[in-house]
């Protein structure tokens, strides 16, 4: 949120709107990478923005992420057999 203060006062024009998407994105981009996030995307969406509210300079954009979870139990599973006995007294 703090990243969108470089837009507050701005003419909200199509320019606008896809530099605070393309923004939000490569900040989400940058997050995948660095492993805190597993996928995101910021979007605008105009039939989610009445007029009403762009008249005043309000303006929704919608984002959606995943974020990674703890891994909190590993299972393994076991197999007994004599397949490796083959290997027994050659060279390894």
């Amino acid at each position: 949120r703090y990243s969108m203060l470089q837009f507050v006062d701005k003419n909200v024009t199509n320019a606008l709107i896809e530099s605070v998407v393309e923004s939000v994105n490569q900040l989400i981009r940058k997050l995948i990478g660095d492993e805190a996030l597993l996928g995101g995307e910021c979007w605008y969406d105009p039939a989610r923005n009445p007029q009403t509210q762009l008249e005043q300079g309000h303006v929704l954009f919608s984002y959606k992420l995943t974020v990674p979870l703890p891994f909190e139990r590993g299972t393994f599973e076991t197999e007994i057999t004599g397949e490796y006995l083959a290997t027994l007294g050659g060279t390894q």
